[in-house]
């Protein structure tokens, strides 16, 4: 038996009968025209990343083994890595982006995607989809960005962007352990709306943000969410 802590436990184990038996990950990523370098993370403010487009890709499959075999091959309620006892190809994706900074102000964002893990991550159970939605998954993400002389740098987003709420990613490759927790799977991976980002220092950030809903691919009302984050 390994020995494994509650965060573990609550983020890999579905079930006690349940083991991943094959990972392939893979990953390239660079700016445009210089492959081999990749992006830096912003470490200190004021941040600047260096100029130019980046882009990536990205191949997830697995095959998930299931004791119980389960003749279905469903991973109960799960939205991302949903079937058991097969090969699964859970998601390719490739992306290209801009980021904004003060040198160059204006940044965007665009990842198309398919696979397991593209098919349910957007929508609630039991509500209406939106028109068009079966084709709007394929878009990881979707945005324009725009940073402002205000003070340290006002970042201001508008598309379709990264969720501000949960610890975990869509993308297995960013997740410690590999598969992400129940509660992942019904807080949102993305958003659709408008965002704003402001670091308060080097520590702390604060954010606001209007969102057509919970999940952006269903259309439970006509009401916009919004939120707050520190």
């Amino acid at each position: 038996m390994i020995p494994v802590s509650p965060a573990q436990s609550k983020s890999f184990l579905a079930s006690r009968n349940t083991i991943l038996a094959w990972v392939l990950l893979t990953a390239l990523q660079g700016p445009i025209g210089h492959p081999a370098l990749a992006h830096e993370p912003c470490t200190s403010l004021p941040c600047t990343p260096p100029k130019g487009w980046y882009y990536g890709a990205y191949l997830d499959v697995s095959y998930p083994l299931n004791f119980n075999f389960p003749e279905n091959h469903l991973w109960r309620s799960r939205s991302t890595v949903p079937r058991h006892n097969e090969f699964s190809p859970n998601m390719a994706m490739g992306y290209v982006r801009k980021e904004a900074s003060v040198d160059s102000r204006w940044g965007m964002e665009l990842a198309v995607q398919g696979g397991y893990d593209s098919r349910e991550f957007a929508f609630l159970p039991g509500e209406p989809k939106l028109s068009g939605a079966d084709t709007l998954r394929h878009l990881g993400l979707a945005n324009v960005s725009y940073q402002a002389p205000i003070g340290q740098g006002l970042t201001l987003t508008a598309g379709l962007f990264n969720s501000f709420l949960g610890s975990e990613t869509l993308y297995a490759k960013d997740n410690v352990h590999y598969t992400r927790a129940w509660t992942s799977d019904y807080s949102p991976y993305a958003m659709f709306g408008l965002n704003a980002v402001y670091p308060m220092s080097e520590t702390m950030t604060l954010s606001a943000f209007i969102i057509n809903g919970y999940a952006h691919l269903s259309r439970p009302n006509d009401q916009p969410s919004y939120g707050l984050g520190l």
